[in-house]
């Protein structure tokens, strides 16, 4: 009796396992989606402008980073932007800030964690 219990208890748990396996074995068959695109970046008195354009082969969300030098102290502002197929995305980003002297911007897939695109200014 006790056998049989413990080969239900073992049924139970491969069954429950093979459950949660299977979904994830299935998702790493999805195609990877890639992005490509151009930004610049320019600093004037008032502050930091990015812009540029983006393009995924499939839904992807991008992330769009400022990192600037002001007064020797360096700080970051991030934005998200989605991306549909075969769309361009336009970037646009404006960080007012007085005394800017340095600045770069990067854009990132935020799925896989690639780069699309970097630029900088100063």
């Amino acid at each position: 009796m006790t056998r049989s219990i413990a080969r239900a208890a073992l049924l139970a748990c491969v069954l429950a396992l093979t459950a949660v396996v299977a979904p994830s074995a299935q998702a790493s068959v999805l195609p990877t989606v890639s992005c490509s695109g151009s930004t610049q970046t320019t600093v004037s008195a008032t502050g930091v402008t990015t812009t540029g354009t983006a393009t995924c082969n499939g839904v992807a969300t991008l992330k769009q980073t400022t990192t600037m030098t002001v007064a020797g102290l360096t700080s970051s502002v991030s934005q998200l932007i989605p991306a549909l197929p075969n769309q361009s995305v336009p970037i646009s980003a404006t960080v007012s800030a007085a005394g800017v002297s340095a600045a770069c911007s990067s854009l990132v897939q935020v799925g896989t964690g690639a780069s699309i695109a970097t630029s900088c200014s100063n």
